[in-house]
């Protein structure tokens, strides 16, 4: 049983290593919050809504931005919306 909580640990890893390396080469300041380095979404099919109307938009290893700029934990999404999110980046 406990191998697959392995896997999907391992999964998890590897989306936040692929957000980091992503940074590191398209990596932009946040136009929510300048201190803050980001990839900046700009497929309109990864914006998911988070809450009451606000959208993704931007995303870094540890939080989602919405328009609005607030943030939120990673695990807002499920793992599979976040890793269409992160495709959507390494597909560009």
């Amino acid at each position: 049983m406990g191998n697959l909580r392995v896997k999907y640990a391992d999964l998890e890893n590897g989306v936040v290593e692929a957000i980091g390396e992503l940074l590191e080469k398209q990596g932009v300041n946040s136009a929510q919050h300048s201190n803050k380095k980001v990839l900046r979404i700009t497929d309109e099919e990864v914006m998911w809504n988070l809450e009451g109307g606000r959208w993704l938009v931007e995303i870094n290893e540890t939080e989602l931005i919405d328009n609005n700029g607030y943030t939120y934990a990673l695990d807002v999404l499920n793992l599979e919306r976040l890793c269409e999110v992160v495709d959507s980046f390494e597909t560009v």
